[in-house]
């Protein structure tokens, strides 16, 4: 999975990216609607850490290392571009056929709080990050959209598993063990000791897996179509 500062094929569409999800918003079938979720994490906004993940299909780097540092970078690239906005709540990105460090230049812009990163070489995918932060946690969702994609249901998924996973968990983020625990995770280097800790916070939020199906589930329509 190509990162925005890593792939020198990345540029920006002409098209406002507003403009292209609106294009590319059709209603979907439950079946067709699930298999375009492709990974969703949820994260400590402080340190960027997951707190929970569900892969449904992911051709990327899987650790949950490299999927935190993919947002961040996302976050970070986008303030580069526009100093007075604090995140990016969608990126637009494609996923190209193979990589080539002869593929083009790159640049990118940030539209409405938007960010789109094309590439320049023959498209296999086009995929889109939506994000929904508060001060406690950033709920990230990964979804395909290169056939177009049911973005209401999805703007509609990630605000309900927010609040969902906050009601659930109020008191565990609001404790000073996880707290700990996280900074720990945050300030260490990799090692076994680290993994473990981490994982363990994992562990802490693994019953949402029962909710996040429901949620999922809340939002289908599968007569459509």
């Amino acid at each position: 999975m190509p990162t925005a500062t890593s792939h020198p094929g990345m540029k920006v569409a002409n098209t406002s990216p507003k403009n292209i999800r609106k294009r590319n918003s059709i209603l979907l079938t439950d079946n067709a609607f699930k298999q375009r979720l492709k990974r969703m994490q949820i994260q400590d906004s402080k340190t960027g850490l997951s707190l929970f993940e569900h892969v449904w299909s992911w051709r990327g780097n899987e650790s949950l290392d490299g999927v935190d540092a993919l947002v961040a970078t996302f976050h970070q690239f986008a303030a580069t571009i526009d100093k007075s906005r604090v995140g990016v709540s969608r990126v637009i990105f494609e996923l190209p056929t193979e990589l080539s460090k002869h593929s083009g230049r790159q640049s990118a812009r940030n539209n409405q709080n938007h960010l789109r990163l094309k590439s320049t070489m023959p498209l296999q995918e086009v995929m889109e990050m939506v994000v929904s932060s508060n001060a406690s946690l950033r709920i990230v969702l990964f979804h395909d959209i290169t056939k177009g994609g049911d973005m209401e249901r999805i703007d509609d998924l990630v605000l309900d598993v927010k609040q969902q996973f906050i009601t659930m968990f109020e008191s565990d983020l609001e404790s000073e063990e996880l707290t700990s625990m996280l900074t720990k995770v945050y300030q260490s280097n990799p090692s076994d000791e680290r993994n473990a800790m981490y994982k363990a916070i994992g562990t802490r939020f693994a019953s949402f897996e029962t909710t996040l199906a429901q949620c999922i589930q809340k939002v289908a329509r599968p007569n459509l179509r």
